[in-house]
């Protein structure tokens, strides 16, 4: 059912209803300029990139599953270390599926495989590890702390964001979304985990869930977190696919329909909250043709712009004025975002 409008760009509609009423962006196409991406060849070109983050203003980290390696790379795509682990041992890494640099010369690794964070040089030797007692998603650093997000499997598990110090884990009230079925709960509390101007943390679903959750972090050891939970824009186009729940077994067809609001993210400076990476609801080829949303830091929408090429993991670097990507056939693009856009 359709509310009244609150602004000419956005159309809002009523959504699940544990949540915010859902947010349209109307005439997406129409409204979302296509970027000129173009292809960068860089040497020795990591494979199976499973994430791609800035981690610092002039560093790129890159986990590439394929090479069993975490790259750093400079804005020009240089290498500047890489950083290869082992399969076997106590210091093993046997699912990283995120990184954050800690001063210089530190990587800290969320491993989903041995739930814990790893620590380890740009040697690749292994500095102490922080077992979390869950299976980590991503992670970000918070002064002397941790934010980690979760992927909640157990009937025990009753949080989606910790704070972790020490050995001390605290739950920041951002509860698990029920599904009946393990892997649609998996995948509906999977989420992306950005700070936004001001210090703000958002933690937004990646799939099935159209919902953000804003976090004001207090001064430490301050107490609870204020969150408010928003609706996450959308492209009109995708309308019909909120709700939409497949049937076991769970054939690719039926899953590849799933709702996927935020498939990455990127914190964004110039406006204030994120970039994310989204489905416009159209089909480009044989794959689902993807765009770039601007939000502030409340999720209101901002600008759009659509890519050519069907991109994954990207990374914002606002000195340049470009998003980096990589794309489904592991090649690697630039692509300038001009002014304005779905204004």
């Amino acid at each position: 059912m359709r509310s009244a409008v609150v602004s000419p760009l956005l159309l809002l509609a009523a959504c699940a209803a544990d949540g915010p009423e859902g947010v349209y962006i109307d005439d997406f196409p129409d409204r979302s300029p296509v970027l000129a991406c173009a292809v960068v060849d860089i040497a020795g070109p990591p494979a199976s990139v499973v994430r791609l983050k800035a981690v610092n203003d002039s560093l790129l980290a890159v986990i590439a599953d394929g090479d069993r390696e975490i790259l750093l790379l400079g804005h020009d795509l240089v290498a500047r270390a890489r950083v290869r682990w082992e399969e076997e041992g106590p210091a093993a890494l046997v699912e990283p599926v995120d990184v954050e640099l800690v001063g210089d010369t530190l990587l800290a690794v969320a491993d989903r495989g041995r739930a814990r964070l790893s620590f380890l040089d740009l040697q690749g030797l292994p500095r102490g590890s922080l077992p979390l007692g869950f299976a980590p998603h991503r992670v970000l650093r918070d002064g002397e702390a941790w934010l980690v997000s979760a992927v909640p499997l157990a009937p025990t598990h009753a949080e989606i964001l910790y704070r972790v110090v020490g050995e001390e884990r605290v739950g920041m009230g951002i509860r698990p979304v029920h599904e009946a079925a393990i892997q649609l709960k998996a995948l509906a509390n999977a989420t992306v985990l950005e700070r936004a101007r001001g210090g703000r943390v958002i933690v937004a679903h990646q799939f099935l869930v159209p919902r953000s959750h804003l976090l004001d972090l207090p001064p430490e050891g301050g107490g609870a977190p204020a969150i408010r939970d928003v609706a996450t824009p959308l492209p009109e186009g995708v309308r019909s696919a909120v709700g939409y729940r497949p049937e076991p077994p769970f054939a690719d067809e039926a899953m590849r329909r799933l709702l996927t609001p935020v498939l990455e993210a990127s914190p964004d400076a110039a406006g204030g909250g994120i970039l994310y990476l989204t489905r416009t609801g159209r089909m480009s080829g044989d794959t689902w043709e993807k765009a770039l949303v601007r939000v502030d830091a409340d999720m209101n929408y901002l600008a759009s712009w659509i890519f050519p090429v069907n991109v994954g993991p990207f990374a914002w670097l606002p000195e340049r004025g470009e998003v980096v990507a990589v794309a489904d056939d592991e090649r690697w693009y630039r692509c300038p975002i001009p002014a304005g856009g779905g204004t």
